[in-house]
């Protein structure tokens, strides 16, 4: 769920993603790479948004909002990393 639009002072966007199944695709590309290797990378994805999640009534959860010029925030990690 989410929702965007173009404000006076720039554009504005935010997303809910909810998943509840991921760690059988994990389950799953591990097993594919046994015979496909380039779904590696695939996996490396997955496993890195995994690890961006947050727990929530039994779902993973990722928060999304619009951070900027060519950002994005995470559950409130900004990617890419800014400088400080």
């Amino acid at each position: 769920e989410g929702e965007a639009g173009l404000q006076a002072d720039g554009p504005d966007a935010h997303a809910k993603v909810t998943a509840d199944s991921l760690d059988k695709v994990l389950e799953s590309l591990a097993k594919l790479t046994e015979t496909e290797p380039e779904a590696q990378q695939a996996l490396f994805v997955a496993t890195f948004v995994r690890g961006l999640a947050k727990s929530q009534d039994g779902r993973l959860v990722w928060d999304i909002e619009y951070a900027g010029p060519n950002a994005v925030k995470v559950n409130g990690q900004t990617f890419p990393p800014q400088p400080e």
